[in-house]
């Protein structure tokens, strides 16, 4: 079989490092250093549609190993457990 636990442990490391971008970008102090002036809120906003962008392209990437591992193990006669 494959490492299922690896996949989902990237898969989570990934995400951590997500949230922990987005709260360092969005309500840390360091935002004042590039959201001033009468663009602080498109700047904010262009973040957090970046941060979503972000989360697809991870999410799209985890169902393509997903499905890459299932064709492996099919191929070499390995079946996944059932959900």
């Amino acid at each position: 079989m494959s490492g299922g636990h690896d996949a989902e442990a990237g898969a989570a490391d990934r995400a951590l490092v997500l949230v922990l971008l987005g709260a360092l970008l969005l309500l840390s102090p360091a935002r004042l250093l590039w959201a001033r002036g009468p663009l602080a809120v498109a700047a904010v906003f262009a973040v957090w549609a970046a941060l979503i962008a972000f989360a697809a392209l991870a999410t799209r990437a985890d169902r393509d190993g997903r499905a890459d591992a299932g064709r492996h193990d099919a191929a070499h006669g390995e079946r996944e457990p059932p959900p």
